[in-house]
């Protein structure tokens, strides 16, 4: 949830374009593994494998952040995942979220997702905004997945196997919510509004707690680390999911999880 304050376009700071390359570690045959070897201790048991990611560079644009990603693919390593391109303010000081735009690229150089909302709205020591913090919604052509469709849910450390319920809202859902918050006449500046973290599916994970009993529960990840599987889903596997999903929309309400105006202050 965003809130008011004081904001700073993007034409009056400069930013710098951070590049990170991730490559899987401790696989010595590529697979969703369920044991607990060499695991973090947050995600022992869950299906899906480590990640270390590396600065691979530090660049004025986007355009030179890219080219470095096409050399490093180039290259072919083996245990490649991907790149992650995150846009920094320069001689600022930032605290919570840093980004104002985050690019996921797979290990190949696409470039997969991309999310433009800042997440900037502390700086300085000061309730100041860089860029725009408020989420609007995506395009449909942004969102890769439906409901059911396995996918990979990144994070610094660890690439974890999950099912979506429910995909990020759409400009036609959360344009509402914005024409509500800003009153009849259109002239209101919210107080709280949507942001970056309403930029996320609702998926189903597994936590295997032994052989074959497993605990689910729901997970909001954003959209820009939401991948498509990048090793072979066994069938086992992908039934629990499917079965995991199942369980989720008896048990989870869905309202709980999608926009709505209630959970905004208009002014």
């Amino acid at each position: 949830m965003g809130i008011r304050a004081t904001r700073v376009g993007k034409e009056n700071f400069k930013t710098i374009f951070k590049l990170q390359a991730y490559q899987i570690v401790s696989l010595s045959k590529p697979a969703y593994r369920l044991d607990e070897d060499g695991r973090p201790e947050d995600y022992r048991n869950k299906p899906g494998f480590n990640i270390c990611g590396t600065d691979a560079g530090y660049f004025e644009t986007l355009a030179e952040a890219e080219a470095h990603i096409g050399q490093i693919a180039a290259q072919g390593y083996r245990d490649l995942y991907g790149f992650v391109v995150s846009e920094r303010p320069l001689g600022h000081h930032t605290s919570g979220m840093r980004d104002i735009s985050t690019r996921r690229y797979l290990k190949d150089g696409t470039l997969w997702q991309e999310c433009t909302t800042s997440g900037v709205s502390h700086c300085d020591g000061k309730d100041m905004e860089l860029g725009d913090t408020g989420f609007y919604g995506r395009d449909p052509g942004t969102i890769p997945f439906k409901e059911g469709d396995i996918v990979e849910v990144a994070s610094d450390e660890f690439v974890e196997l999950a099912i979506v319920w429910i995909t990020p809202p759409t400009r036609e859902q959360i344009w509402p919510i914005w024409d509500t918050l800003r009153g009849p006449l259109g002239d209101n500046t919210p107080y709280s509004y949507p942001d970056i973290l309403d930029d996320h599916y609702v998926v189903a994970i597994l936590n295997p707690l032994e052989a074959d009993i497993f605990r689910i529960y729901t997970d909001q990840p954003q959209t820009v680390d939401v991948l498509p599987p990048s090793l072979p889903v066994p069938k086992r596997l992908a039934a629990k999911l499917r079965q995991a999903l199942k369980q989720t929309k008896r048990s989870e309400n869905p309202e709980s999880f999608l926009p709505n105006p209630d959970n905004f202050i208009p002014f």
